[in-house]
């Protein structure tokens, strides 16, 4: 019998073949009739196909509740077989326990994957309250930018003769409307609200622009956002969750 504290990566899928071999032998002296022999035989699949996916899975959070609902699902049918009198209980008993054991070890990474996505939560913050202070500064020096085109272009749309108040030449353009004549080319919709969010805020994560794009899944904004890097409209600083993205301004 495997105990939970001895399973790893490595241990876990074979642990896992083991278990399913000695599942569909103990299910061969079923009658090929009776529907739980396949649902046993298709639970114990299942999960051996995803634990052996699972050390290759980054997103092993969604994996761990995959695999304990198909384990509380496996050891229900379990019980039941184990009162049909096919073969001896104890059989059941202790496919039951083994599958209990892959469990506690899916448990114990879960809270292990928790804790290491806080520390790594940690990092990333003070890693980008690190770039505040330049971002701010960014920011401070593309307004005041603004400000000294904005100033020269309304200065030169003057005629001798004519005082400011007078006339202001309908070719000016204020800065937004000149950036997104310089990249709306080939940007889709989705990209288009990107760029006006952050023209308006500066800088900003994925998250921020889940309300703008209500319907949207996060990965479908993350590669808009990334298309927008590849094509030097933007620029990203930080890592994951924490990447903070904004407008190249030239």
């Amino acid at each position: 019998m495997c105990d939970s504290h001895s399973l790893s990566y490595y241990s876990l899928q074979e642990h896992t073949l083991t278990l399913t071999i000695a599942l569909y032998r103990v299910t061969d002296y079923f009658p090929k009739s009776e529907i739980l022999r396949n649902d046993l035989r298709a639970k114990a699949n299942e999960i051996f196909q995803q634990v052996t996916e699972y050390s290759a899975d980054t997103q092993r959070d969604g994996s761990i509740e995959f695999l304990t609902r198909r384990i509380s699902t496996i050891k229900g049918y379990l019980k039941i077989a184990g009162t049909l009198q096919y073969v001896r209980p104890l059989n059941f008993v202790i496919l039951e326990k083994e599958y209990d054991s892959i469990r506690q070890f899916l448990e114990d990474e879960k809270v292990e994957y928790a804790l290491q996505s806080i520390q790594e939560d940690i990092k990333n913050m003070e890693y980008t309250s690190s770039l505040y202070p330049q971002m701010k500064k960014d920011a401070r020096d593309s307004k005041q930018k603004r400000e000294e085109k904005e100033g020269h272009e309304n200065s030169a749309s003057y005629k001798i003769g004519e005082s400011r108040d007078e006339k202001v030449n309908p070719e000016t353009k204020p800065l937004n409307a000149m950036l997104h004549e310089k990249i709306d080319r080939g940007l889709n919709g989705r990209q288009r609200i990107i760029m006006d969010r952050l023209l308006k805020s500066g800088h900003g994560k994925i998250s921020d622009f889940y309300t703008s794009l209500k319907g949207v899944s996060s990965k479908t904004i993350q590669r808009d956002l990334q298309n927008l890097v590849d094509k030097e409209v933007l620029k990203k600083e930080g890592e994951k969750r924490w990447t903070v993205y904004s407008v190249i301004e030239n």
